[in-house]
């Protein structure tokens, strides 16, 4: 992607040039990613007006728009909604509770979480959405201000990743950060609000091969003003503690010390799946 010109530039395998789409849209789009559904159609992601637009490649024009955004809210940004897996493309709406399989070019269902009481209400979507008119009094407004007793919504399921044995949500419910792994095999929801090395996987993590879930971590800071419960396992530029040093050895505990979020390459982790 190139969002700025709204194109796609098309590289081959080598990284040599081969061509690029531009994208003709009425407003601006916020474009952000692109996946291809098939040979000829692409599914981009916005985080403005729509979520999902297609564009047919071969014909150079734009099939749909889809999920529409009916204002821009900075802290709801769907960066984070839209992933692939066995083939096929999924995507989870913005204060959405579902997954739809986007593949063949239709909205189907293809999972729905329920939360129970904590499921958000169309009432309080609706009056967020209004608040949200007014940028200049929630612009500044944090993520975790917008949730849990004293905000507008219940919860904010921020990204969702699926493997053959595994649905993973990361979720901000209850002033907190909750990871809710559904084991297809076994049948069985395991949910943590943090790992005992706290190390946690954020917004930018994917699963590999149903045994690891692979994540990087770019700023890291020891600030103990920072609220660890809510901030610590996901936003890591809340400035909150990522690793225990009890848990690194000499030489990683002297590299993260030493490192400079606004220069360094950020962490990788790699997290196990327990057997």
């Amino acid at each position: 992607m190139s969002p700025p010109n709204q194109q796609v530039l098309v590289f081959d395998l080598d990284g040599n040039f081969r061509k690029k789409h531009t994208i003709q849209t009425e407003n601006t789009l916020a474009f952000n990613k692109v996946f291809a559904l098939n040979d000829s159609i692409y599914l981009l992601t916005s985080i403005t007006d729509y979520q999902t637009l297609l564009f047919n490649t071969s014909e150079e024009t734009i099939v749909s728009y889809d999920f529409q955004l009916p204002v821009f809210a900075p802290q709801l940004m769907p960066l984070h909604n839209t992933y692939q897996f066995n083939g096929r493309t999924f995507v989870n709406p913005a204060l959405s509770r579902e997954v739809f399989d986007v593949t063949e070019m239709h909205k189907n269902n293809h999972l729905a979480f329920d939360y129970g009481l904590l499921n958000n209400t169309e009432r309080q979507v609706s009056l967020l959405y209004e608040a949200f008119r007014d940028l200049t009094a929630m612009g500044t407004r944090r993520l975790h201000e917008l949730i849990g007793s004293n905000g507008y919504l219940h919860h904010f399921l921020i990204k969702v990743m699926e493997s053959n044995r595994y649905i993973v949500q990361l979720v901000a419910i209850e002033n907190s950060i909750k990871h809710v792994v559904f084991d297809k095999v076994l049948d069985e929801i395991f949910v943590f609000a943090s790992f005992k090395e706290d190390v946690a996987f954020n917004m930018q993590f994917d699963i590999h091969q149903d045994r690891f879930l692979i994540a990087y971590e770019y700023r890291h800071y020891r600030n103990e003003e920072s609220n660890v419960l809510f901030f610590g396992p996901w936003y890591s530029f809340y400035k909150a503690p990522c690793f225990k040093d009890e848990f690194l050895s000499p030489s990683d505990a002297k590299t993260i010390e030493n490192h400079n979020p606004m220069t360094d390459n950020p962490f990788l982790v790699v997290y196990k799946f327990k057997e």
